[in-house]
């Protein structure tokens, strides 16, 4: 599984940041805690799922009034569901509060972008890369699967000393772009 990115919050300025669609983004709410702050509250816009993990031994359950307490090693982590029409239209806030205390002591504001981005290959193996989700949704892999063969070039036609063509990060002969596969990846532009 990949690293999982990390948002720093600021309570003196909005943080930005662009994300891609359904992938998981940890926000730091530690980073910047008000003075007297005991516990915080995570709001965000409908196009921003998040959810929080936490450890049962530190918090028995999620608090009815929604405030975490700072203290717990909670974790934070959002996913973007659709992509932006907008820059900055999907927001993030995050509210610190002291004991026995209604009123916010700090807010930090995260502004995100939501892009898509789709690796596409030539998957009826006609030459021709073509974009789009609806075949994606089929591919299943192992022996009996099926879907897109991504070629590599594993062979041993460059002249170079030192094994198979891999083994080298450059492309030699024109007979090493013709063992490699057709790709395009694309974002969604508003």
């Amino acid at each position: 599984m990949a690293q999982q990115r990390t948002i720093r919050l600021s309570l003196k300025k909005p943080t930005h940041a662009v994300c891609v669609v359904g992938t998981e983004i940890s926000v730091d709410i530690y980073r910047s805690v008000p003075p007297g702050a005991v516990t915080f509250r995570v709001t965000a816009s409908a196009s921003v799922q998040t959810y929080l993990e936490y450890d049962p031994k530190n918090v028995s359950e999620p608090p009815a009034d929604e405030r975490w307490p700072l203290d717990a090693d909670v974790e934070v982590i959002i996913i973007m569901e659709a992509p932006s029409k907008n820059m900055d239209d999907a927001k993030v806030r995050v509210s610190y509060y002291g004991k026995n205390d209604n009123n916010a002591l700090g807010q930090a504001l995260l502004s995100l972008t939501g892009i898509e981005v789709s690796l596409n290959v030539d998957t009826d193996r006609t030459g021709t890369v073509k974009r789009g989700k609806a075949d994606k949704k089929t591919w299943r892999w192992g022996p009996e699967g099926h879907g897109a063969i991504l070629l590599v070039n594993c062979d041993r036609d460059t002249p170079l000393p030192g094994g198979i063509d891999y083994s080298h990060s450059r492309l030699y002969s024109m007979k090493d772009l013709e063992d490699m596969s057709q790709m395009l990846l694309w974002t969604n532009e508003s």
